[in-house]
């Protein structure tokens, strides 16, 4: 059955700039801001990555301080996800799995690798951010 949010009568072109329930309507702005955060933060990796290789290239017009400011904002960007991941763990949270893959946990050694891996590039991030040239 069509949601009336989504028919494409003429009677329903109303309904389409009103919520039918505040639930529904929570639920649509969650999926909204997820998706937002989720481009929010690719982006964010994605500049800061090439904010260190271009940082770090040895060519005189490159600021000094792009590479080690880039480093800091990917250890807050680290810093920022990390409770997700630990949210996934402690609440038995499916992941980011295939679409066709049936929505079960990923084993706790992932948890507990990735967990690892993220101490040690938290580290090197504050290693690069705060060393002196």
């Amino acid at each position: 059955m069509q949601h009336s949010a989504c028919a494409s009568s003429p009677e329903s072109s109303q309904a389409l700039h009103l919520p039918l329930n505040p639930k529904e309507m929570c639920l649509r702005c969650q999926l909204c801001i997820a998706a937002f955060l989720y481009l929010y933060v690719g982006a964010a990796e994605i500049l800061g990555g090439l904010g260190m290789c271009i940082g770090a290239l040895p060519l005189n017009s490159i600021p000094s301080w792009l590479c080690p400011t880039s480093a800091l904002g990917l250890f807050f960007l680290t810093a920022a996800v990390t409770p997700a991941n630990i949210y996934m763990y402690t609440h038995n949270a499916p992941g980011p799995l295939p679409e066709s893959a049936e929505p079960a946990a990923l084993p706790w050694p992932f948890h507990a690798l990735r967990g690892v891996m993220q101490m040690v590039l938290l580290a090197v991030l504050w290693g690069i951010a705060t060393a002196s040239r």
